[in-house]
């Protein structure tokens, strides 16, 4: 048993060796597929739209819509796959949010601020910790559901009041 025991934990450390043999990029690449894979399979009416590497912006694009497929809302995802934190993620991440014209920001990574335990705003930006975000894009797509649900009722709203009351003090109503 304890031989075993030795065996495994000399096992652990090599896998963990060879972790950190890979490239930061590929762990982050790996995350963001992930990331687009929960999405695309959680939310299959969304449209999720992957920004390529190299390219300027944060890492998923989730525009959101209706059961009418009326579009809602734009999430934008950033993953990180890192052992820290680092707080200039999210000023960089409210620069794209500016960019992109998202409604919505989240920052979806491995190590999170430890004050926050599943997902949080944080300085003006939704932060997760991954095995929860799909829970956080839920609550998200629902809120710009709902958002975009009033908007469109108060769509010409000026209008139909006006021929309401137009309606009511003419003479056929008399």
């Amino acid at each position: 048993k304890d031989k075993q025991i030795s065996q495994m934990q000399q096992q652990f450390k090599e896998l963990e060796k060879k972790y950190e043999q890979i490239s930061p990029q590929i762990r982050g690449d790996a995350l963001q597929y992930e990331l687009e894979h929960i999405l695309k399979s959680s939310f299959p009416d969304d449209e999720i739209e992957v920004i390529k590497r190299g390219v300027r912006g944060a890492d998923v694009i989730q525009k959101v819509k209706d059961k009418n497929a009326r579009p809602c809302g734009v999430i934008l995802w950033e993953s990180k796959n890192t052992k820290k934190w680092d707080n200039r993620w999210i000023e960089k991440l409210k620069s794209d949010q500016r960019d992109q014209k998202a409604d919505v920001a989240v920052l979806a990574s491995i190590t999170v601020p430890e004050s926050i335990q599943n997902f949080a705003m944080y300085q003006g930006v939704w932060v997760t910790c991954m095995p929860v975000a799909c829970c956080l894009s839920d609550v998200l797509r629902f809120s710009l559901i709902e958002i975009a649900a009033t908007r469109l009722t108060l769509v010409d709203r000026d209008q139909k009041t006006e021929a309401i009351y137009n309606y009511f003090s003419s003479p056929h109503f008399k």
